[in-house]
């Protein structure tokens, strides 16, 4: 499931798959596309002879969907403590993560685009891609760079919730692999329940927002 911005890819996404949204789609529209599901823990059970027992420390994750396709699908066996990262709510955080505090105390919503999103490896793997709308930073004299940021993590617990400046434009596995290779300032933080308060600690120490952008232009 993969879903794209149709002005970023005027063209289409690569090897033909996804589904475009237009410009200006709010979080709900772009969730809808490409991530139709709700994960859920799930017992873990096993099978002796006759009898069944259930596994005390682990768990499944499991997708709750109405496509019948990926309807209780299990993407992961994990710990008790691991908090399911729903898409959703990472593309929230995702473009929650450039709002800012003015001069006067007020919270002024950040201004991005989502770019692209969706779910790999069987499930296994969300990412999205959000562009700030704002004029694109000059790295080296002639060279001007959009401002990316991504989210990527695993539904499994192989990966934390990382977030990342980036380059690359996120589309498949290999570009996701790319994007999360750059030498660019980033924020992993583990899928327990803490994860949001970590975030938003994480966000200020790295300064997240315009100041972060002036910051990798030193990078």
């Amino acid at each position: 499931m993969f879903a794209y911005n149709n002005a970023v890819l005027p063209n289409g996404a690569w090897h033909n798959s996804g589904t475009a949204f237009q410009p200006g789609a709010n979080i709900a529209q772009v969730a809808e596309i490409a991530f139709p599901y709700v994960l859920k823990l799930k017992p873990l059970e096993y099978r002796s002879g006759m009898d069944r027992f259930q596994v005390s420390d682990k768990k499944a994750v499991v997708r709750e969907s109405n496509i019948k396709e990926i309807d209780n699908t299990c993407v992961g066996i994990v710990g008790n403590r691991f908090n399911p990262p729903q898409p959703r709510e990472s593309l929230e955080t995702l473009a929650g993560l450039v709002d800012y505090v003015d001069d006067t105390g007020v919270l002024v919503k950040g201004d991005v685009d989502i770019e692209t999103a969706g779910t790999l490896d069987e499930g296994r793997m969300i990412f999205a891609s959000c562009k700030i709308r704002s004029a694109p930073e000059e790295i080296v004299p002639g060279d001007l760079m959009d401002k990316h940021l991504i989210f990527a993590t695993a539904t499994d617990g192989t990966m934390p919730f990382t977030i990342k400046f980036v380059v690359t434009l996120p589309v498949c596995m290999n570009t996701v692999r790319a994007a999360l290779n750059e030498k660019r300032p980033s924020l992993k933080v583990k899928n327990t329940r803490n994860r949001a308060d970590r975030i938003q600690q994480g966000k200020r120490a790295l300064g997240i927002g315009e100041s972060q952008f002036q910051r990798f232009k030193q990078v």
